[in-house]
């Protein structure tokens, strides 16, 4: 009555979703790479451009520092234009430890040792465009709803095989000898 075979597409169908966990998982660190990765370049970016500001700053406490000793302006302009250069600096760092834990991030995901694992300064690659309208064929392809709907057929073989626990069960037993 089909108990049996629907136990083996139980199991069949645990193993596909068992193994579309796994592809799930491979994606979500694939994924968790990409992301830490266009986040570290983008601080690249960031840091270059106050590293830039930084230079403006100092140049800018060294204008305001002449004026005040020329007497046309007074000490708070120049302790303001010290204040700014200093904020700049300290952003420069925060940017810096944050571009150091995403680089430790992704030696890890890498599988590579994070202390020693280092990426040289590069600019943001440019990010592919997602087509409008996209298919939703797509969302069947999705590695955690192929594992979800794994699981949904073998709960549906784990009720035929409870019902095949109620059907009559027939078997045959042979014995033979000789005297």
């Amino acid at each position: 009555w089909g108990r049996i075979r629907r136990g083996i597409s139980q199991e069949y169908a645990l193993a596909e979703a068992t193994a579309a966990d796994y592809e799930f998982a491979v994606l979500s660190t694939r994924a968790e790479v990409t992301r830490n990765y266009i986040s570290l370049r983008s601080l690249d970016d960031e840091i270059r451009l106050l590293s830039e500001a930084l230079e403006l700053r100092k140049e800018n406490e060294t204008l305001v520092q002449a004026r005040v000793n020329a007497g046309s302006t007074t000490a708070i302009d120049s302790s303001r234009a010290t204040s700014q250069t200093e904020t700049v600096r300290a952003e420069i760092h925060r940017l810096k430890q944050r571009r150091d834990e995403l680089e430790n991030a992704i030696g890890v995901l890498v599988g590579e040792n994070s202390s020693t694992f280092r990426l040289v300064r590069a600019s943001i690659p440019r990010t592919p465009a997602v087509p409008s309208g996209v298919p939703s064929d797509l969302l069947r392809r999705r590695a955690d709803v192929l594992a979800s709907e794994r699981r949904l057929a073998a709960a549906s073989e784990a009720i035929g095989v409870t019902i095949g626990k109620y059907l009559p069960r027939v078997t045959l037993n042979a014995a033979g000898g000789y005297a």
